[in-house]
């Protein structure tokens, strides 16, 4: 409920201040924002030595048994 009031009293104050068409530029920041923060990708954690010894190992017991 807080964070609501919050969000309109900065569109109220935006309206007042700049009127709709800064509104607007605000919201349409916002939106883009908004959908940048849900489709980037996150960074790859970089591999450890061991994680791809393991790979080999595993991969090389799958050919040994085939």
């Amino acid at each position: 409920m807080g964070g609501a009031v919050v969000i309109a009293a900065l569109a109220f104050m935006l309206l007042m201040v700049g009127g709709f068409p800064l509104l607007l530029l605000a919201l349409g920041l916002f939106f883009v924002w908004f959908v940048w923060s849900i489709f980037r990708k996150e960074p790859d954690e970089p591999s450890n030595g061991w994680c791809r010894e393991l790979q080999r190992e595993i991969e090389a017991e799958r050919r040994h048994q085939i």
